[in-house]
């Protein structure tokens, strides 16, 4: 695996970029900005998820794209999704205590 300092500046600077979309499947503009400007990661949101599944399309097509684009390292994709109050993912997913509800068990 290359290190990331044998990349362009322009690749370099890319991969600081983490970036989102609207839609359950990669939108046009976000392939463009991966092919293109070399992002390094796309954030996932309420918006992107229907289901288990549906997430595991969504994040192989996002690392396909990157790869036939000729990305050196695998795209980064975090998620906005908490435990407690924010499940992101629904009843698709066993539900774990809030970070909160932990620290308080001590």
């Amino acid at each position: 695996m290359q290190s990331y300092t044998s990349m362009t500046l322009e690749e370099q600077l890319g991969q600081l970029f983490v970036v989102g979309f609207r839609g359950t499947t990669p939108s046009p503009e976000i392939i463009d900005l991966i092919q293109n400007y070399h992002i390094g990661g796309i954030i996932l949101f309420s918006r992107n998820i229907s289901d288990p599944q549906q997430v595991l399309e969504l994040t192989e097509s996002l690392q396909r794209s990157a790869k036939d684009a000729g990305h050196r390292h695998q795209l980064r994709i975090p998620n906005d999704h908490d435990t407690g109050m924010v499940q992101r993912f629904g009843k698709a997913v066993t539900p774990f205590l809030g970070d909160m509800s932990l620290l308080a068990t001590r």
